[in-house]
């Protein structure tokens, strides 16, 4: 296996006049994932065979939490991008990936690698965060071009002067975050003004609706939802742990009348304590008011995926857990890796930095993969003798 395979079915993208759509909307991403049209037994498939299109769970406003699986072995390898709303090109990478294995495993003889191994990819954990964040993007898009294009439609020649003016605005928080404003907005927020949930395509009209709560139940600004990390409760998925600390500290301030921040400069100006766009960690309330801690569908969804396997006697050997920030969750069943650094957020990026990420992603997944098809033919090989 070689990475430039994999750069091919990324380069297949790219039109006969060099140009590429830099992103992806939720619905194409989706029906990009359903044309690889994996049916056949040890091919990707629904993850629960009950019911197919609910994948691994619902959220809260009734999306299907899409997951996907090759091979039918006991030792799984899962992979899971989206957590974060505005995590979308390593959902897109996902994409590349799962008809990149496919083929790589047909043409290189490797059906007794999937017997031993099931691959679990799960490319969006936050569709509705993705669906407001790509909303939100498109929305820019028009409002800078005329309307002549959106997220579908617009090529990287036309789209780069809006990724550098962004990426320009983005860098500017760091400054503007040392002599906050009381709900004032930052420069990048600026550029999303006049948005509201309207632009969020009418097929989800659920999550035009969380959006509309998120302003005019907790005052979240509408210009938040240009770098839209949470769920559409306005949870953060990152930040739904049961941390007794933080919920605490939450809960004391909004005794005093005080409202906790987040502390990463470019949404220091976007509380944690209520939902909003990032860091809140929890919606749930006790009798009294006090927030508890709660998981949201999405997290209970993954931790009901764990506990399936492990009910099964089958075990979950690594997990590529994909983020935009460099930073990636640790434990004993977690592998790191480096990506390309691209613009501060995995929302607008050039051309190159795409292909960096794709490119350090697959790197280490393929290193790993090439690992285990060479202990499945060591370990075929020695039950033929």
């Amino acid at each position: 296996m070689k990475n430039d395979k994999f750069l091919d079915e990324v380069f297949n993208s790219i039109n006969k006049n060099n140009t590429m759509t830099p992103l992806w909307s939720y619905s194409t991403l989706l029906n990009k994932i359903n044309a690889l049209n994996y049916k056949e037994e040890n091919h990707i498939s629904h993850y629960s065979p009950k019911d197919l299109e609910a994948g691994l769970g619902r959220t809260a406003s009734g999306l299907p939490i899409k997951h996907f699986r090759l091979g039918t072995g006991k030792k799984h390898v899962v992979v899971i991008g989206g957590e974060s709303g505005n995590d979308i090109i390593h959902s897109q990478a996902i994409y590349f990936l799962m008809g990149y294995l496919y083929k790589i495993v047909n043409s290189e003889g490797l059906s007794d690698l999937l017997k031993q191994y099931s691959f679990d990819f799960i490319p969006v954990l936050n569709p509705e965060g993705f669906i407001i964040t790509t909303s939100a993007i498109n929305f820019y898009i028009k409002k800078f071009t005329d309307n002549k294009f959106d997220i579908d439609s617009i090529d990287f020649s036309k789209a780069i002067k809006l990724f550098k003016q962004y990426a320009e605005y983005y860098e500017k928080a760091s400054d503007e975050a040392l002599t906050p404003i009381l709900n004032s907005l930052y420069s990048y927020q600026e550029l999303f003004s006049g948005i509201d949930e309207n632009c969020i395509p009418k097929e989800y009209q659920g999550v035009k609706h969380q959006v509309s709560i998120l302003h005019k139940a907790y005052n979240m600004p509408y210009e938040a939802m240009g770098n839209f990390v949470s769920n559409g409760n306005g949870v953060d998925l990152l930040s739904n742990r049961n941390n007794p600390k933080k919920l605490s500290d939450i809960n004391r301030a909004t005794n005093q009348e005080l409202c906790l921040y987040n502390s990463s400069e470019a949404f220091r100006n976007i509380p944690i304590s209520y939902p909003s766009s990032k860091g809140c960690p929890s919606k749930g309330k006790d009798d009294s008011g006090k927030i508890i801690f709660e998981f949201e569908n999405e997290n209970l969804a993954l931790l009901n995926f764990a506990t399936d396997i492990e009910q099964k006697n089958e075990t979950i050997e690594l997990i590529f857990s994909l983020h935009s920030n460099n930073k990636l969750i640790k434990s004993k069943h977690y592998i790191e890796y480096q990506e390309a650094k691209a613009n501060p957020c995995g929302i607008f990026v050039d051309p190159e930095n795409i292909l960096n990420t794709y490119l350090k992603f697959i790197d280490n997944f393929t290193t790993t993969f090439e690992t285990l098809a060479q202990k499945s033919v060591t370990i075929t090989t020695k039950k033929d003798h």
